[in-house]
């Protein structure tokens, strides 16, 4: 951004690194919380830096509806122009309830200057809830770093397979290690038969998320592992990489899989890294991989025997495997941050209109994020 940009950050998290002079932490997620966490500081640090424009990333885990619909109703009547990026607009179910909707928000977000989405379904569900004139449909951004990735090439005597990701339940790692191991199993049967496949190896870069239900499925996986027979072609990797590491790593194999089972979301950023790293990147079939499906390859299911199938496949065929390569290589470039970020700040200083106040502006207008 050629403007100033604060990030005002949420104050409940585990920082991997120090935080920079621009980034003010006030507020709470709600998500996993016995209490609804107040706004009022966030509101209260907005207004005392007289922010034009507040661009908020919105999740059903980071803000409540009620709670957010106040906020915003405060800065519209002070003037400051308010755009919300969707990562999410599926209604939360819970035993067949709905526990969390966007309907909550009411008719607040008419009023504000875009709604952000990045899908086609976001958009047309919005648009059924009843706002058309301000939904935007804005690209995820991706890490564009192929230039200097050059010098991690796969090993050609090894096939390695990669999945990255936090290590959380619904992403498909247990069903990629059961995957793997119908892999293995097929290929010492294609073997037998007198066919000649390179070894192949399983790298799970899945690093630990605060709290139990990561640990339990850390144990979960590491006994799947070991109860496989193939416990030493698998890897699995629960520290925390930065994405330069992350995008060294994921260089190094032939596959990145992302084997979700279920989510919300709207779309991945972690598919993006995989993306980044320049390698063929395998999805099973869900919606949250949409935006990204001419690049990638779809999987035939979500079980881990359609897993295995599809796995197969492309370690069958590499000329199958590559055919995405140039589209990648030409998104990545079409949708690199510094590109999402240009049409994110035009969009912004083209509509924001600045904060009514007594007080003496800054050279020029400042957002936060």
């Amino acid at each position: 951004f050629s403007v100033p940009v604060s990030v005002l950050a949420n104050r409940d998290s585990n920082l991997a690194g120090e935080d920079g002079d621009n980034v003010i932490r006030c507020w709470e997620t709600c998500g996993g919380k016995p209490y609804v966490p107040k706004l009022d500081q966030l509101r209260d640090v907005i207004l005392t830096h007289c922010y034009t424009a507040v661009v908020f990333q919105f999740n059903f885990a980071f803000f409540d509806a009620v709670e957010l619909r106040k906020l915003l109703t405060r800065l519209h009547e002070q003037g400051i122009a308010t755009y919300v990026f969707f990562h999410a607009t599926q209604d939360v179910l819970q035993n067949g309830q709905i526990v969390s909707t966007l309907r909550r928000l009411g008719s607040i977000l008419a009023t504000c200057r875009r709604l952000l989405v990045h899908g086609i379904e976001d958009v047309n569900r919005l648009k059924r809830f009843g706002f058309v004139n301000n939904v935007t449909l804005l690209p995820h951004g991706v890490i564009y770093a192929l230039d200097r990735l050059t010098q991690y090439q796969p090993d050609p005597n090894v096939f390695r397979i990669a999945t990255y990701g936090f290590l959380l339940p619904g992403k498909g790692i247990p069903e990629l290690i059961s995957a793997f191991a119908l892999l293995q199993q097929r290929l010492l049967a294609e073997t037998a038969q007198g066919k000649t496949y390179p070894k192949v190896e399983l790298d799970l870069f899945n690093a630990l998320y605060p709290g139990n239900v990561s640990e339990e499925e850390r144990m979960k996986c590491a006994t799947l592992i070991q109860m496989s027979g193939f416990a030493t072609s698998m890897r699995l990797h629960t520290e925390y990489r930065d994405n330069e590491q992350t995008l060294i790593a994921l260089a190094g194999c032939q596959v990145v899989v992302f084997p979700y089972q279920k989510t919300r979301e709207s779309a991945s950023g972690a598919v993006r890294l995989g993306l980044a790293a320049g390698r063929p990147v395998a999805c099973t079939p869900l919606g949250i991989f949409g935006d990204v499906g001419d690049i990638v390859h779809f999987l035939p299911g979500i079980s881990p025997q359609a897993m295995a199938e599809g796995l197969f496949e492309l370690i069958d065929n590499p000329a199958l495997l590559l055919a995405t390569q140039q589209r990648q290589q030409q998104w990545l470039q079409d949708h690199a941050w510094e590109v999402i970020a240009d049409k994110l700040q035009k969009l912004i200083l083209s509509s924001a209109s600045p904060i009514p106040t007594t007080k003496t502006p800054a050279s020029a207008p400042e957002e936060a994020i």
